[in-house]
């Protein structure tokens, strides 16, 4: 008679799989961010892409003007430089050819006009992009999804006054980028120390005890990122204005300016 089954090695093979099928799952959704989460960088995927195409359109214009620039002083130089041939050959002024002299003034505009394009593109506009949002679980991740939360809060309101108050859009938008910039460092480093102190190493202590100051240093700038989204939400609400941008702005835009400025030195010592 053959041999018989051996069915309790059977059944714990099964059991081993069933585990590591399991902890496969476990890690895998522990790698995704939390549903909020998710509907955050879902939200910035779409700023993101607007932001992309605003500055590839910034950099077609400039190229456009560049290449008008390069060409039409080339052609210039061209047809000036064949009249003058041509005036030297001919020993005089009489019979120059007008399709040179014609050329060499078509090739100056041209240039001329790349010029004053290129210096009425100035620089680019304010394109904000936002990080994505942290693992479920990581240490901080709740303050990096306000931080998201907020920033994508004034990029709306932002939005929505530049119809009202262009200046005060532009004001808006380049104080978010000068604090985002910053702000998007600490949640890079958060990233960096989810993934340490879920490791087995010995660092994975000392990694989340920094996510822990991380965390702190990105509340406070959460802080004072809500007064620019109140500064943005008062200019919205009034319109008609009896007090100036400004006066209601520039406090909010000092301060978070400021403390990206803060952050930039302390990164530096």
């Amino acid at each position: 008679m053959g041999e018989q089954p051996d069915f309790t090695a059977m059944v714990d093979r099964g059991l081993a799989r069933g585990l590591e099928a399991y902890d496969a799952i476990r890690q895998a959704l522990d790698a995704m961010p939390t549903s909020s989460g998710r509907a955050l960088q879902r939200q910035a995927k779409v700023v993101n892409k607007a932001s992309a195409r605003t500055r590839r359109a910034h950099a077609l214009r400039v190229r456009r003007s560049q290449t008008a620039v390069m060409v039409g002083s080339s052609t210039a130089v061209a047809g000036a430089g064949a009249t003058l041939i041509e005036i030297v050959s001919a020993g005089a002024f009489v019979g120059t050819p007008v399709g040179w002299i014609a050329l060499a003034g078509i090739g100056g505009g041209t240039a001329f006009w790349g010029y004053r394009s290129r210096s009425r593109i100035g620089s680019p506009p304010p394109a904000p992009q936002i990080p994505s949002a942290l693992p479920r679980g990581a240490v901080g991740g709740d303050v990096v999804e306000r931080y998201l939360r907020t920033r994508l809060d004034v990029i709306t309101a932002a939005k929505k006054i530049e119809s009202l108050h262009p200046e005060a859009t532009r004001e808006v938008l380049v104080a978010d980028m000068e604090a985002g910039a910053a702000l998007d460092a600490l949640v890079e480093r958060l990233r960096v120390l989810d993934q340490l102190a879920r490791s087995p190493s010995s660092a994975a202590g000392a990694a989340r005890e920094s996510a822990l100051v991380i965390a702190q240093r990105l509340a406070r700038g959460c802080d004072t990122y809500d007064s620019l989204l109140q500064a943005a939400m008062r200019l919205l609400a009034a319109p008609d204005l009896s007090r100036t941008t400004d006066a209601i702005l520039q406090p909010a835009v000092d301060a978070l300016i400021a403390y990206a400025h803060g952050l930039s030195r302390a990164a530096e010592i």
